[in-house]
């Protein structure tokens, strides 16, 4: 079976701002919204010609 395109990716990351960085300079996604969640969760919004979103998102250290 082929993949012909994601409709919703999420990944738990260690760095969110290094995350959104790679896929914007090597993929060409553009951060379209940033929003935090209470304990230090991060939950930014990607998108990529007005088409495919992805969000990324860091769970706190315990």
């Amino acid at each position: 079976m082929k993949i012909s395109h994601l409709d919703h990716l999420v990944l738990t990351v260690a760095d969110i701002k290094t995350t959104c960085q790679f896929y914007h300079s090597a993929l060409n996604f553009e951060v379209i919204s940033f929003g935090e969640k209470p304990k230090g969760t991060a939950l930014p919004f990607l998108e990529i010609e007005n088409k495919q979103l992805m969000a990324t998102y860091i769970q706190p250290s315990p």
